[in-house]
C-alpha cells in the first residue's frame, strides 16, 4: 500500500512535469508507471506455504514460522528464528535476544543474559527499534563481567553462530 501510493504519487508528479513542459523526453515517462505485485503476505500463509518458502532461505518466511511457533511457547520457534537471525534477519535477531534471556528461553539450552545482549544489539544494529529499548533494559540488569562477555561475543560472533 505504501510502495503504491508513492509510485501513484511519483506518477501524478511526472503528468504534471510533461503537461508544463518541464520533460525533455516527452510524456512518455508519465505512462510507464506501473503499480508493484504486492508483497506475499506471511501471515495469512499456511504453514505448508511457509514451509516450503523456509526450505528455499526464505528469511520472512523463518521468521514468521518462528512467530507462531512462540506463540504458543514452542522450542521449534529457537530454530526458525536462528535461521533467520543467522541470515541477518532484524525481527528474528530481536526475538532470538528474547529467548536467551533466562526466565524467558523457549528451546536455548544455555540462556544467558550476555548472549541475549548480543543478540539484542546485532537486532538494534540492523534497525529494530523493539531491540534498542529491550538492549536498553537489559543492559540495567548486567554486570560487568557479562557486559565484557557481551562486547566479547558481538565482536566474535560470525553467522551460524545462533547455538540453540
Amino acid at each position: 500500500m505504501e510502495t503504491r501510493t508513492i509510485i501513484e504519487i511519483g506518477a501524478v508528479v511526472a503528468i504534471i512535469a510533461c503537461i508544463a513542459g518541464l520533460t525533455t523526453g516527452g510524456c512518455k515517462t508519465a505512462q510507464t508507471y506501473k503499480t508493484p505485485s504486492p508483497l506475499p503476505n506471511y501471515a495469512e500463509m499456511s504453514d505448508q506455504d511457509l514451509r516450503e518458502r523456509a526450505v528455499a532461505e526464505n528469511h520472512d518466511a523463518e521468521y514468521e514460522l518462528g512467530r507462531r511457533a512462540y506463540v504458543h511457547r514452542n522450542a521449534e520457534a529457537a530454530q526458525w528464528f536462528c535461521r533467520a537471525a543467522d541470515a541477518g534477519h532484524p525481527n528474528a535477531r530481536y526475538m532470538v535476544g528474547l529467548l536467551y534471556e533466562p526466565g524467558q528461553a523457549v528451546g536455548v539450552t544455555n540462556p544467558s543474559y550476555s548472549r541475549a545482549y548480543m543478540w539484542l544489539s546485532l537486532a538494534a544494529a540492523g534497525g529494530a527499534v523493539d531491540a534498542l529499548r529491550e538492549k536498553e533494559r537489559l543492559f540495567d540488569l548486567l554486570t560487568p563481567e557479562q557486559i565484557a562477555e557481551a562486547r566479547r561475543l558481538i565482536t566474535n560472533w560470525k553467522p551460524g553462530s545462533c547455538g540453540v
